[in-house]
């Protein structure tokens, strides 16, 4: 029920609801296509980001061995 995308050509659905649930008439969900279920273990929690990839190493990396004063 996504509106107001690029290049709305539909009206916008005027002033109808895009939620649910509503008491005007307006989208209900449809349970086939709901995602499906998947039982999972394991631990979870918050955890250190082990990866180095700061905001600035990418493109330190991209300047210091790709870009030249040429």
């Amino acid at each position: 029920m996504q509106r107001d995308g690029p290049a709305v050509v539909n009206g916008n659905s005027g002033g109808e609801p895009n939620y649910e649930p509503n008491t005007m008439g307006g989208p209900v969900e449809d349970p086939s296509a709901a995602w499906h279920k998947e039982p999972l273990t394991g631990t979870t929690g918050r955890f250190k980001h082990s990866h180095p990839n700061t905001c600035y190493e990418q493109p330190r990396t991209l300047w210091n061995k790709v870009f030249s004063e040429g």
